[in-house]
């Protein structure tokens, strides 16, 4: 079994995963794990926090020809941390298919045309990624109450946590499930204003970037 983790303080943890994308596709069995953290952790570190639909996606190759990437247009509709409303983002993701060629990076997350999502991201070049591979989207949906709900959607990923003396171990995916849209926007303001998630109730756990390639 192989493990290896990548964190967004140690630098923007896509740049330093694209060193490992030729052994994660040579491999034929593969897993992506994630630590679990704290919605506060991601905020804290994501450089940018938007609500946004999601726009037309372009697939290519990169410069070297070794790898197949997609990039997906997001239109920001409320700029919660380090952009602002009417902007066009890029998301910069490695996989998909170009050519006859398919790429598929375990635990990338998915995004969908049309789909209106709040999404955390790290810089990188003139683009983003998420914050972590599989993780930073949240879909926004309406209830048939009406009620704009809002919930983590993960990438193929599992989750473990480390003990003290270093082992890892397996944990439950941490979804609280669905919460409300202005709830969960206000948290986040909160938490980028103070820091503290105290005045606006618990905290929701999520995965700490971190891509690991898992082979048995």
């Amino acid at each position: 079994m192989f493990y290896g983790y990548l964190r967004p303080r140690d630098g923007v943890w896509a740049a330093v995963f694209l060193g490992l994308s030729s052994f994660l596709v040579a491999t034929s069995a593969l897993a992506s794990q994630s630590l679990v953290v704290g919605l506060q952790q991601m905020t804290r570190e994501s450089d940018v926090i938007i609500r946004a639909r999601v726009g037309a996606a372009s697939v290519g190759l990169s410069d070297d020809k070794r790898r197949v990437i997609t990039t997906t247009e997001l239109e920001v509709l409320d700029g919660i941390k380090g952009a602002k409303k009417g902007e066009l983002l890029r998301v910069y993701q490695v996989g998909g298919e170009h050519g006859g060629i398919t790429m598929h990076i375990a635990g990338a997350i998915e995004l969908i045309a049309g789909e209106e999502i709040i999404f955390f991201a790290k810089r990188y070049r003139d683009m983003i990624v998420s914050y972590g591979l599989g993780l930073g989207k949240y879909v926004i949906h309406t209830e048939t109450t009406g009620a704009v709900m809002v919930r983590a959607s993960f990438g193929d990923i599992g989750f473990v946590s480390v003990a003290p003396d270093g082992t890892i171990k397996p944990v439950k995916t941490p979804d609280d499930g669905p919460v409300l849209l202005a709830d969960f926007v206000t948290r986040v303001r909160v938490a980028i204003k103070s820091g503290s998630f105290s005045d606006v109730g618990n905290d929701v756990g999520v995965g700490a970037p971190s891509a690991v390639g898992a082979t048995e």
